[in-house]
């Protein structure tokens, strides 16, 4: 039986004692027909080598360097010049399961979808391996059938990711989508448009990526550049939902967004605090009045009981809080030395 051509999309930068656990499960894929492209974004730690070196060892490897540009662009260089007939992404940081290819493709064909998604399980630099639980499914099966409507809804409920490297797609899904350039959080920005534009998802329970978790990863650095990329990425995501009310969402599935976008701007006040240890800063104070307009607006029906403890701490005993913060983070980071 021949195989169909499938597209692997690798953006590169900077992560040399991973890139070669990355390129191996790649090559060591039990589905063989893979075309292999690595857009080396201007990497200067030794990763760009690596990347030629594979190039020379596997003939389906093609190795395209460029001046650094971020993530999405070296996504859409990808994109432009795939010839497969499917198409999948890799983190360079990351890995596949060897049956990743295999599984995804044979579910894709025996289900007759245009996206099939797998689960994933996270594990960190330091070898501690954390397995998600599987997704949901609505049947009693291995895997979930939706249509668009469906899927669209499981995303906004967070049944399905907006991860893009966790998914196989037809490759004419992407003929007129393409990453948003100069921003992180790239897949929140993309995803519910390409499932907008799918007539079928399958989704798998079975774990086939391996995610790493770095401290120093681009979604894992907090600054205030990449709080508002995530902030833009997720309210775009709302507007989508709020233009698309009744016809394919609920205001409820509204309100749970704006309701976990509540829940992340809390936490990105606090992780500011982690990090500077010192008092408000100036963009801290912007994300204090938008939290507190935010939880006026949806509530906080949604929230956990810790987090709405913050955020009343926030918004309405803010003194408290700067005062108690930086004292409970000495005290942790002593517990932990």
């Amino acid at each position: 039986m021949n195989q169909e051509l499938i597209s692997v999309i690798i953006p590169v930068y900077n992560v040399a004692p991973y890139l070669i656990e990355s390129l191996d499960s790649v090559i060591q894929q039990t589905y063989f027909n893979l075309e292999i492209i690595i857009v080396d974004d201007g990497s200067d730690d030794g990763s760009e080598a690596i990347c030629d070196l594979y190039s020379k060892m596997d003939s389906r490897i093609r190795v395209i360097h460029q001046k650094n540009r971020g993530l999405s662009v070296a996504r859409n260089i990808g994109l432009d010049i795939m010839t497969g007939k499917f198409v999948t992404f890799l983190d360079s940081d990351d890995a596949y399961d060897k049956n990743f290819i295999s599984k995804m493709i044979s579910a894709m064909n025996r289900t007759n979808a245009d996206i099939v998604v797998c689960s994933h399980t996270n594990y960190t630099t330091e070898g501690r391996i954390s397995i998600n639980e599987a997704l949901k499914t609505k049947y009693n099966n291995d895997y979930s059938l939706y249509d668009r409507i469906e899927a669209l809804q499981a995303l906004a409920m967070f049944s399905i990711t907006s991860y893009v490297w966790n998914k196989l797609y037809r490759k004419e899904l992407w003929d007129h989508i393409r990453f948003p350039e100069g921003h992180v959080y790239e897949d929140i920005a993309t995803t519910f448009r390409v499932l907008e534009i799918s007539n079928r998802v399958c989704v798998l329970e079975e774990s086939l990526y391996l995610r790493r978790i770095r401290r120093n990863s681009i979604t894992n650095s907090i600054s205030e550049r990449s709080i508002r990329d995530c902030l833009t990425a997720c309210i775009s995501f709302e507007n989508y939902i709020k233009d698309n009310i009744p016809r394919f969402f609920s205001s409820d599935h509204l309100k749970y967004r704006q309701s976990s976008r509540l829940n992340q701007m809390i936490q990105y006040y606090l992780r500011f605090y982690s990090k500077t240890k010192t008092t408000e800063t100036n963009y801290q104070a912007e994300l204090r009045h938008q939290i507190s307009l935010l939880g006026s607006n949806v509530g906080l029906g949604y929230t956990s009981f810790r987090n709405k403890l913050y955020y009343y701490l926030i918004t309405k005993c803010y003194w408290i809080l700067d005062l108690s913060y930086p004292l409970y983070l000495s005290a942790r980071d002593s517990l932990h030395n």
